[in-house]
């Protein structure tokens, strides 16, 4: 029976002050989109597995040339399997 009333006065309230309650629905609007947005992001990028068949089994091939690394072309690693073939 409280909640009830204490609904009725809120709705009384906000119809009274029109410009409060167009901010405060404005601002719950922006963070339940942003705090979705976000989850989405999270979800998407850390929580879900990756799209391949053995996740665990992806590398990165880098070189050092010069004191500086840097990652390996398509075309090195194609010359890398010739040389390996090659042996």
């Amino acid at each position: 029976m409280n909640l009830l009333k204490d609904l009725q006065f809120a709705a009384r309230i906000l119809a009274k002050r029109k410009l409060f309650s167009l901010v405060v629905l404005v601002t719950m609007a922006i963070g339940i989109g942003a705090g979705s947005s976000i989850f989405s992001l999270v979800n998407s990028v850390l929580l879900q597995p990756l799209p391949f068949h053995e996740p665990e089994q992806l590398v990165v091939i880098e070189t050092v040339r010069g004191g500086e690394t840097g990652r390996v072309s398509q075309r090195e690693i194609a010359d890398m399997k010739e040389g390996l073939r090659n042996e």
